[in-house]
């Protein structure tokens, strides 16, 4: 049986995880995308504005790992989420997975 490596593995991860979130957001119908979110009810499209945002965070943490670089976190997880929100929600769905694509092509 063949070795997988770690990096390997969680490539393969993270791109079955893009997949199925590609296949969420293409089901999701006119109203869904419409949908109007509030800080305390997001809509689909906060979620996925969210998703990515994180995402973000971790390729910043994943890069500065591989220069042996020790990246500075956030600070506080509900006030990074709540300026996620502020940032980002008034963008329109195209905006906001056209950003959810880009970071599927970013490489560790």
């Amino acid at each position: 049986m063949e070795m997988i490596s770690l990096k390997a593995r969680l490539l393969e991860v993270v791109a079955s995880t893009y997949a199925e979130e590609r296949k969420m957001i293409e089901q999701l119908s006119a109203a869904e995308r419409a949908e109007k979110g509030t800080f305390n009810h997001w809509s689909a499209k906060d979620v996925v504005a969210h998703i990515s945002g994180w995402k973000h965070q971790a390729a910043l943490t994943l890069e500065a790992a591989a220069r042996s670089e020790r990246r500075s976190g956030i600070d506080s997880v509900d006030t990074y989420n709540a300026r996620i929100f502020e940032e980002q929600h008034i963008r329109r769905w195209s905006d906001v997975t056209l950003n959810h694509s880009a970071l599927k092509m970013q490489r560790f």
